[in-house]
């Protein structure tokens, strides 16, 4: 017998895992680069279709049996620590089923600011 579970566990800025009433306020410059590359490349829009909110900015941080996923997001709130990092290019990703690793298929660099 297989089963396939899956649980999504979004965990916001301030800890709480209640974010999604403002998620799109807090992420509007990813939204709005999310759009024009979406423009670009229509073909790419599997995340843009899953759900009726449409593309969710995230970071995926692995993939777990359910049973494991309390014990996971514990240690993730214990010893998070904030980063900062510039962003220089934007990996275009698939795979080809569920269970396959992703791939990156187009590299695309950002424009320097000035």
């Amino acid at each position: 017998m297989l089963v396939i579970c899956e649980c999504i566990v979004l965990i916001c800025a301030d800890g709480t895992e209640n974010c999604l009433e403002d998620y799109d306020n807090m992420h509007e410059e990813v939204l709005a680069l999310q759009r024009r590359l979406q423009e670009t490349f229509p073909a790419c829009s599997g995340l843009s279709t899953i759900s009726h909110r449409g593309f969710t900015p995230h970071l995926s941080l692995g993939q777990f049996w359910p049973r494991d996923v309390e014990s996971f997001v514990h240690q993730l709130r214990y010893n998070w620590n904030d980063i900062v990092f510039q962003v220089t290019d934007i990996a275009l990703i698939s795979r080809s089923s569920h269970d396959d690793p992703f791939v990156v298929r187009k590299t695309l660099p950002l424009a320097k600011s000035l």
